[in-house]
């Protein structure tokens, strides 16, 4: 399977925007002795095609003398949500002519975040730090706000019928269709929509299109529509009815307009000839967009399940799924961090829950198939992309890697958590649950019950396949083609799996692509049933008195061998190397440590492991 390229008669998920950005400075340091600062700011970006270097953007214009300048260049840029996108601020005094050569210039500070940071913000104020990210003496800060660019949103439906159209053929009744057409910046008339032919009427009624703004009058409100009417023959050109003129106002305005057919030639004419009626019902909406979400407070939360099943391997041999050697990361870290790096600026506690699957837990010797990674069941939740790598690293000197592989109980609780969010226009939480696996499920019946079953609720998974098993069963999991139908013969709402075999894609940047490309779709059509608008802005809209800005302290990636300490885990060592040992769990572990083999095999009791 291609995993690389997207099906065809998938929609296209539309995760590109453009976003403008503009700048300020506040308490910016003063470097000339018998004036004030001359400050400009220049911009880099960093993103997920290449995290080597930085790309130059653009810069602002420089401001004599003010050291709280409001810059008035805007730096547009196209927004993923798939990507982590960095982005550096750089402040310098203008001394001389030249802007290129910036070690001409003062150095006053610099400020680095992530595009995601600012959508999800709007406004953000940060504090300007030195070269090396030391905070500076003076207390420089710099404003930054992002929004949109334009807006494409808006969409209409629209319903035509007509009345007493005129007999155009010798033999046979009229077989009327309509056509509507925008005017381009040239003056031409260009095609905008085709109705389908009704056959056999003089008073069709014909089926209810929906078409964007721009579409259908390049998003001006004011300008001519023209509609035509036709009448369709088998074998020659159709023959014209006649057509009118018409404005997006207009219709909204009427809800409800009628309007004469006519040709060219009647203007010229006393008395019109009655060329029928045609009547249009519109109704404007706006269709939101992803952003449009995010933008006004939307929580997307990450809830993360990791497969602890004996397949995997032994975790002291080298070849093991899960091996962590020294300077080294595996496939589960690697999946971890690329996710989690990413979806952290839409979470703003920062909070994960984590949990395992397929394991044996030593202090009770029982065999878990959902249990917190952190093992505290009242509090499942660390703090941030280093803590779940932490937990993980953490985990395993309290399991022994066991099986089966069931998916459904890890899938029913964050069908629970999801459900537990109240979504309306004031409160608004998406989960997104990652799984990552090694292999065959051995629950199918189950997992796809509870799938369907929370194919009605804020929820996407993604399952990331690690190692080199058949995935064969985990593409069906995935409803790209077809529809997922439950035990009881309930279909789906949508599609809310994202499978990916992790070994499919040469870098974490392509993986991430992959992964989260559908989540904006999934997402938008989970509110398209709530039929809920994006809440209002976090800080109030458009104005929002600086004070009342959110400070933005910049969250580097976590990297898949830091080693932080984690919530809930005062008592464990994150240094430690996974101690589950061979001798103890020699039925677990197959014979190809390296978990490319497909079975579970299933502990037999025995007695309680010494701590």
């Amino acid at each position: 399977h291609n995993y690389s390229k997207k099906k065809k008669g998938i929609m296209d998920f539309n995760t590109k925007t453009k976003v403008e950005v503009f700048v300020s400075c506040r308490n910016l340091k003063n470097k000339d002795t018998f004036s004030k600062s001359d400050p400009m700011v220049t911009v880099y970006m960093r993103d997920g095609v290449d995290y080597k270097s930085w790309s130059f953007i653009d810069r602002t214009e420089v401001i004599d003398n003010n050291l709280n300048p409001d810059f008035k260049k805007r730096f547009v840029f196209d927004y993923h949500f798939e990507r982590r996108q960095q982005m550096m601020f750089q402040v310098h005094d203008v001394d001389s002519g030249s802007l290129h050569k910036l070690s001409d210039h003062d150095f006053l500070g610099m400020a680095q975040t992530n595009l995601a940071d600012l959508i999800s913000r709007q406004k953000a104020m940060m504090a300007l730090t030195k070269k090396d990210g030391r905070k500076m003496k003076r207390n420089s800060r710099i404003i930054i706000r992002c929004k949109e660019v334009g807006d494409t949103s808006f969409r209409a439906k629209i319903y035509a019928e007509g009345l007493k159209l005129p007999k155009m053929d010798l033999f046979g009744r009229c077989d009327p269709y309509l056509e509507f057409y925008k005017k381009s910046s040239d003056g031409t008339w260009l095609p905008s929509h085709k109705t389908e032919v009704i056959k056999y009427t003089y008073n069709p009624r014909w089926k209810q299109f929906d078409i964007s703004l721009a579409q259908l009058c390049n998003n001006d409100r004011k300008q001519a529509i023209l509609v035509k009417a036709f009448d369709w023959d088998k074998n020659s050109t159709p023959d014209f009815i006649g057509e009118f003129r018409t404005t997006i106002d207009e219709l909204e305005q009427k809800r409800t307009a009628k309007f004469a057919l006519r040709k060219a030639k009647d203007a010229r004419k006393r008395h019109k000839k009655n060329r029928g009626m045609i009547t249009l019902h519109a109704e404007i909406y706006k269709e939101y967009s992803f952003m449009d979400y995010v933008m006004g407070g939307c929580q997307i939360n990450l809830m993360i399940a990791i497969d602890f099943t004996g397949s995997n391997g032994n975790p002291k041999n080298h070849r093991s799924l899960h091996y962590i050697g020294h300077g080294k990361s595996n496939e589960y870290q690697r999946a971890i961090a690329t996710i989690g790096n990413i979806l952290t600026p839409y979470d703003t506690d920062n909070q994960y829950p984590v949990y395992g699957f397929g394991a044996r837990i030593r202090a009770t010797n029982r065999v878990e198939h959902c249990f917190p990674l952190n093992f505290n069941d009242s509090n499942p939740e660390v703090k941030g992309v280093a803590g779940v790598l932490g937990v993980y690293r953490n985990a395993f000197r309290h399991v022994l890697l066991s099986g089966p592989t069931y998916l459904s109980e890890v899938v029913a609780t964050a069908a629970a958590n999801a459900s537990s969010s109240d979504w309306s226009d004031s409160s608004q939480d998406y989960t997104i649950l990652l799984i990552l696996t090694d292999g065959i499920y051995d629950d199918a019946t189950s997992t796809i019950d509870q799938i369907v079953g929370a194919s009605t609720l804020p929820l996407s998974i993604i399952i990331i396949g690690v190692g080199g098993a058949n995935f064969r069963a985990m593409e069906r999991l995935d409803g790209d083609d077809v529809r997922l139908t439950s035990s009881q013969g309930r279909r789906a709402y949508r599609d809310i799996v994202q499978f990916v075999p992790f070994r499919e894609f040469k870098s974490p940047e392509l993986l991430a692509k992959e992964v989260l490309e559908e989540v904006p779709q999934q997402f938008l059509e989970y509110a398209k049933l709530k039929k809920a608008n994006p809440m209002d802005a976090k800080y109030g809209g458009s104005y929002v008195a600086e004070e009342q800005i959110p400070f933005l302290e910049y969250q580097p990636s976590a990297h898949v061998l830091s080693r932080a300490a984690t919530m809930n885990q005062s008592t464990m060592s994150i240094n430690a190397m996974p101690t589950a040992t061979y001798q103890q769990t020699r039925q677990a572990y197959p014979a190809n440590a390296g978990g490319r083999g497909g079975g579970h095999p299933i502990h037999q009791p025995q007695p309680q492991p010494q701590p």
